[in-house]
């Protein structure tokens, strides 16, 4: 069974252009093929930073492996963050190995030598789409949660500034609290003597008015016969 040439498979991994879709897939056979902004190529990337005829792609038969060269672009082409070759001048053949990144403008595309028809799940779009957006879902969800938080403590008075604001400056003194204090309330029903068994009742006392008016006088013991308890 004669063997073929092993097909690469380019992926697009991150991008800033809305035209071109994170995941989305490009073939290059051994032929070779193009990459550029515009026109009839294997890999089209819609940037204005990238030129018509960015890049091209080659399959050496002889050292088995893909290769790429740069066109003369004038922003440039990298692989794995190395540039080829400076602006307007073309480069020499850069081999191209599987999990390599190319970066032109914008976007990152990640590499994949498979032989055959063979794939994985980093370079087939459905799969690759799909943790795009389990991810984009994840990150919605934690966006909700921060600005739901964020609202109910703007509701509630409890946000940071607010915290922050609300403490006293340093040296301040509270006059106000130090004379409650040491003076006490201003309000003529509050209660400001403390009740004790081991201080007698008052003349004021309503329990002690209220004996008095039976019949009761100071020294004199509780009960019918005279013999309980010499205080209420």
């Amino acid at each position: 069974q004669k063997n073929y040439p092993p097909c690469m498979r380019i992926i697009v991994k991150e991008t800033d252009l809305i035209k071109l879709k994170q995941g989305s897939l490009f073939l290059v056979t051994c032929i070779g093929g193009t990459l550029g902004r515009e026109g009839d190529h294997s890999v089209l990337i819609p940037d204005i930073n990238i030129s018509k005829y960015h890049a091209r792609f080659v399959y050496d038969e002889i050292k088995k492996q893909y290769q790429v060269i740069d066109s003369g672009s004038r922003n440039g082409t990298f692989i794995n963050g190395k540039r080829l070759s400076v602006a307007k001048q073309e480069s020499e053949p850069h081999e191209i190995m599987h999990g390599s990144i190319i970066k032109i403008g914008g976007t990152k595309l990640l590499c994949h030598i498979h032989n055959g028809n063979e794939t994985c799940g980093y370079c087939e779009p459905g799969l690759v789409q799909q943790n795009i957006n389990l991810n984009e879902n994840k990150a919605s969800k934690t966006k909700l949660y921060k600005e739901e938080l964020r609202r109910l403590k703007h509701k509630f008075g409890i946000e940071k500034d607010n915290i922050s604001s609300s403490q006293l400056a340093t040296g301040y003194q509270d006059r106000a609290q130090a004379r409650r204090q040491h003076v006490g309330s201003s309000d003529p029903h509050a209660k400001t003597q403390q009740s004790s068994i081991h201080t007698s009742i008052t003349k004021d006392n309503k329990g002690f008015k209220l004996l008095s008016k039976m019949g009761w006088s100071e020294g004199r013991s509780l009960g019918k016969d005279g013999d309980g308890r010499t205080e209420p």
